[in-house]
């Protein structure tokens, strides 16, 4: 006898067995339903999580929206911005979510992110992700969008400001805010302070960046109007242990102390040049120059930038500072001449004459420059011709001392500045002998004199012999 059977003997009397027929298959519909329930009742809702055996096999970090979150939308048709976290051994297959509107992909890659469609008033959205593994993770969330009345702003502001460890600004950084519907930006101030308006959403992604720095990430829910974050950015650049972070050298590359520029150019600009080395990246880099006026020269460790000058003597003080707050500076001294540079080779030409004006052949030319050469000044030396004319070549420098010497003429010295790279410089000589007055005889006239006294000589002393 099978146990249906005994069940029916027990639940049917004798006298009711004409009915056993009936009865038998009313029970039995009746035991199929009470089997039937509870099964039902262990059914997963549609909007709970439906997990493999092992749940670390698939984990889902939705960061938005955030559970009963109420957002204001201006957008019509409205959207919600759904996003978050996948992790999994084996490659993402799908990202769906589903909302009242329908179904929206969302991708197969981690960190996702989509627009969805809503509805103004209550939400409710499933997100599924499933892996190519088949592992399945839905996880539901209800939120709600009104597009008017609520006492928050449609946008918020958030403000701070950002340092090193050593509570010093750091100035050029890069903020990033991911918003409900799209990224804001902005760059951190001189003190390291910033500001960003019109952050849309109330929970914000923030991202801090600046070279030579790690860079921060936070998630935050913001709930007022203005709003303040600091940020803290640690180098990535340390120096070593038990070593004093400072800025070890300030090189000015250009302008040389001392120097004198030529320029050619109104307003005159100098350009100066240099390195910077230090253990924490380079925050600026300042030319001050006598007048008190200042040039930034950028942040980098090789520098250049233009100064304004004046004519005449100028004095600049080039100053750089590190992250850290350390500094160094450098002074230059220098003299800006207006104009093109002359040559630094020239030549020199001309004639060398006598009292009256004749020309004066085989006189000795030299140029003496200021330059030096194994303890000797450099120079240069040249012959008159038959017309008194002479000319040098290359001679080195700026300042030459010219020296002409002929037999039986007075030499002359003259210091001259090659301003030009060819120079005229003419030269007269005075006869050691100076004739009597009035009795000034042409050369050849004295030389025949000579010539009879020399003759009447010789015959005098042969008759007397």
């Amino acid at each position: 006898m099978t146990m249906m059977e005994r069940l029916l003997r027990l639940t049917v009397p004798p006298s009711l067995s004409f009915f056993s027929s009936t009865m038998k298959f009313v029970v039995l519909v009746l035991i199929g339903i009470f089997m039937i329930i509870p099964g039902l009742n262990a059914l997963p809702d549609a909007g709970t999580s439906v997990t493999p055996a092992d749940n670390s096999i698939l984990e889902v970090d939705i960061k938005s929206p955030q559970e009963n979150q109420i957002f204001l939308n201006d957008v019509v048709p409205p959207h919600i911005w759904v996003s978050g976290d996948v992790k999994s051994p084996a490659p993402l297959q799908s990202i769906k979510i589903t909302s009242r509107e329908g179904s929206t992909d969302c991708g197969n890659e981690s960190p996702f992110g989509c627009n969805v469609p809503a509805t103004t008033g209550q939400n409710r959205i499933i997100i599924t992700v499933m892996d190519s593994a088949g592992n399945q993770v839905s996880i539901p969330r209800e939120f709600t969008i009104n597009s008017g009345g609520l006492t928050l702003p449609v946008r918020i502001t958030i403000s701070g400001k950002i340092t090193d460890p050593e509570g010093h600004p750091v100035e050029g950084a890069v903020i990033r805010l991911i918003s409900g519907t799209q990224p804001v930006t902005a760059e951190s101030n001189a003190d390291g302070s910033y500001r960003i308006n019109n952050a849309y959403g109330y929970h914000q992604k923030i991202s801090v960046e600046k070279e030579g720095y790690a860079n921060v990430t936070k998630e935050m829910d913001f709930n007022e109007n203005l709003n303040t974050v600091d940020f803290t950015l640690e180098p990535t650049t340390k120096p070593v242990s038990g070593f004093t972070a400072i800025l070890t050298t300030l090189v000015i590359q250009s302008p040389g102390e001392g120097e004198t520029i030529w320029l050619d150019v109104v307003p005159p600009h100098a350009a100066i040049i240099g390195e910077v080395k230090a253990s924490y990246p380079v925050k600026s880099v300042y030319a001050k120059t006598a007048d008190g006026g200042v040039t930034a020269c950028g942040n980098t460790t090789s520098f250049a930038c233009e100064v304004p000058v004046l004519p005449g003597n100028n004095r600049i003080i080039v100053t750089a500072t590190d992250a850290q707050g350390n500094t160094a500076g450098e002074v230059r001294n220098f003299t800006v001449e207006i104009g093109l540079p002359p040559p630094t080779a020239g030549n020199i030409y001309g004639t060398v004459t006598d009292s009256d004006g004749r020309p004066l052949s085989n006189a000795t030319v030299t140029a003496e420059s200021s330059l030096t050469q194994d303890n000797a000044p450099l120079s240069v030396s040249a012959i008159s011709d038959d017309h008194g004319m002479y000319r040098l070549v290359n001679a080195q420098g700026y300042q030459q001392t010219v020296h002409v010497r002929k037999e039986g003429y007075i030499p002359v010295a003259r210091a001259i500045v090659l301003e030009n790279r060819t120079t005229e410089e003419n030269f007269t000589l005075k006869s050691r002998i100076s004739p009597v007055p009035g009795f000034e005889f042409p050369i050849g006239t004295m030389a025949v004199i000579a010539a009879i006294g020399i003759s009447a000589i010789a015959g005098t002393k042969r008759r007397r012999e």
